[in-house]
């Protein structure tokens, strides 16, 4: 199934109404991936090679291991393998061993190098808590390992300042309790922070390794020791116990936007984002409170096809495979959580887009669970005993907060946009994709054999279990966390601003306009996953987006970059979507010449269902 919808948003009368520019983005072409590697996804535009760099990691034996895998991005936007295809990285940490290729970052500045965060260690040893990671920086043509250098605990984010000075690193250093061991080793608790890392004085890849090799990359370790933390969430079992010069101990930086002068660090698990000033790696932290939104919260409603059922017995199967109803009718409160964020300028001022994803503590080692249900009902909230307790893990949305003072100025979940009222993810979902409401792509599946069963109005979803008779991952998410708003990403395309963002669980891609910010429009959506088992089934859970201006392209196209993670461990994938943006028409005329392309209209089309 490939679903696309778009909005045009003219009137339909073709009076001069407040319209955004037309914009939709397209298919343009995709590849399957090993062993998830289209997780996270960064591009290099060389002076004559368009690669993009994608990270694989698995455990599972026979499969690759850990690295890098290069993609070539052609001139006519199609896809194929690098002269280099794979960068191995599965030796940097010896004996040790390694649990995870966490990110990837490409410069920027066309030095022809990148560089991996690598977090060492196993399920076994858990060398990921207590063993510093790694930056492991490689030459993109060549494939070469140049050196790398120590980071914090569990790396994750990696970026570079836009003028490539500096490298910037989330070190994530996850919760343990404290009496924590393994065998005869005891686990410290360890605390988060953001690695610094100049690059101001590299000129090209043979530098950089010269430099790594005589340890003349410096490395600056901001931590958030000594701030003032008590109105930020942690996850401590026992938060009113810990001391406050205890609380940065349990400060998770997760993700990083970065201009050149100030890095935006969003810190998942503490419903906060913290400020760095990079030029004297000063840091101030602000909570980002919670936000109240209208949800389906449970998955076990009424039967949407009539059968006999309760809602006690859950989501049933059986020959007639009945499916639970769609009802986003229930208000709840959240903490936004973001994972990836992102940001621009406006007027003056920085705003930071932030994918509000949730996350409770499913750590290593842990005591106790934060997560519950309410009572009496289904949904997951945080526990009784933790901070934020009562609040769902995320708002199921995405959100424009003003770098400044922390103010939220939009989120989708406003209603805000066209005369089509978005109002919310799933509601838009359950409006025009029903099929795929509350998919969780995280599970393992079968794709429902083309023509099987009836497919309308959610009668039958696209999936089946192993089995073959029941529908088993439709409407497994709206208990906990939704569609589960993954990435973001922002463009600048004729004058006009756009955010996008994409659904881990569900898998839709959505598209808006964010050029007034008091009138953010929604725009397109598009969602690549398929009813065959032989196409499209690298397209489950995308992680990464970046946008790629046509002039970096190569391809004369402004084109979205999506990273498929798909959690099966057997094959990511990387799609490559063409962004189309027309300036904003002036004169009724110019309205009218739209009105060809559809006047107004929600529109299906290229669904192969």
């Amino acid at each position: 199934m490939q679903t696309k919808l778009h909005t045009l948003l003219v009137g339909a009368s073709c009076a001069l109404l407040p319209v955004s520019a037309f914009a939709q983005i397209d298919f343009l072409s995709g590849v399957s991936l090993g062993n998830s590697g289209g997780e996270i996804v960064s591009f290099y535009s060389g002076a004559s090679e368009k690669i993009i760099a994608s990270t694989f990691s698995s455990n599972a034996v026979g499969n690759e291991g850990h690295g890098i895998r290069l993609t070539q991005l052609n001139s006519n936007g199609t896809l194929s393998n690098y002269s280099v295809p794979t960068i191995d990285l599965s030796t940097t940490f010896g004996s040790t061993g390694i649990y995870s290729v966490s990110s990837v970052q490409v410069d920027n500045q066309g030095r022809d190098f990148g560089v991996a965060t690598v977090i060492p260690g196993n399920d076994v040893n858990l060398a990921r808590v207590d063993t510093v990671g790694k930056a492991v920086f490689f030459q993109i043509s060549t494939g070469s390992v140049l050196g790398s250098v120590n980071l914090g605990y569990h790396p994750d984010s990696v970026t570079i300042t836009p003028n490539g000075q500096k490298l910037l690193v989330a070190n994530e250093a996850e919760y343990v309790t404290s009496a924590a061991t393994v065998g005869s080793v005891s686990i410290t608790q360890r605390a988060g922070s953001v690695s610094v890392i100049d690059l101001s004085t590299v000129t090209s890849a043979s530098d950089l390794a010269t430099k790594l090799g005589a340890s003349q990359i410096g490395v600056t370790d901001v931590g958030f020791s000594g701030l003032d933390l008590s109105g930020i969430r942690i996850n401590a079992t026992t938060p009113g116990s810990i001391a406050a010069g205890d609380r940065h101990l349990y400060v998770e930086p997760e993700y990083i936007t970065a201009g050149n002068t100030k890095a935006y660090v969003s810190l998942q698990e503490n419903n906060a984002i913290a400020t760095i000033d990079l030029t004297d790696n000063s840091v101030s932290v602000r909570s980002l409170g919670t936000l109240t939104q209208t949800i389906d919260n449970t998955d076990r409603e009424a039967f949407a096809n009539g059968v006999s059922g309760t809602a006690s017995t859950g989501i049933p199967g059986g020959a007639t495979n009945p499916k639970p109803a769609i009802a986003v009718n229930d208000t709840a409160t959240g903490l936004l959580m973001p994972d990836t964020i992102t940001k621009f300028e406006k007027g003056g001022e920085t705003y930071i887009v932030t994918a509000n994803e949730g996350d409770g503590r499913n750590d290593v080692l842990q005591s106790a669970n934060d997560e519950t249900r309410v009572s009496g009902g289904r949904l997951t909230v945080v526990a009784a005993g933790f901070e934020g307790a009562g609040n769902m893990f995320g708002t199921r949305s995405i959100s424009i907060v003003r770098a400044s003072d922390g103010a939220v100025v939009w989120d989708s979940s406003d209603g805000q946009g066209t005369p089509a009222a978005f109002k919310s993810f799933e509601d838009y979902i359950a409006a025009n994709d029903s099929e795929t409401f509350g998919m969780d792509q995280n599970s393992a599946f079968n794709f429902r054999a083309s023509g099987s069963g009836v497919v309308n109005n959610y009668v039958d979803g696209i999936f089946v279990d192993t089995a073959g008779s029941v529908g088993a991952n439709s409407d497994t998410r709206s208990d906990n966390k939704g569609p589960e708003p993954e990435s973001v990403a922002y463009a600048s395309i004729n004058g006009r601003d756009y955010v996008f963002t994409a659904m881990e669980r569900q898998g839709g891609i959505f598209m808006f306009d964010v050029t007034d910010l008091n009138n953010v429009s929604f725009v397109d959506y598009l969602n690549l996953v398929q009813n065959s088992s032989s196409v499209g089934q690298f397209y489950l859970s995308p992680e990464a987006l970046q946008f790629v201006s046509a002039e970096q392209s190569g391809t004369g196209k402004n084109l979205l970059l999506v990273g498929y993670e798909n959690p099966t461990n057997l094959f990511g994938g990387l799609a490559v979507l063409e962004v189309t943006a027309i300036p904003e028409p002036s004169t009724a005329a110019a309205l009218a010449g739209f009105g060809a392309l559809g006047l107004a209209a929600l529109r299906r089309r290229r669904s192969s269902r």
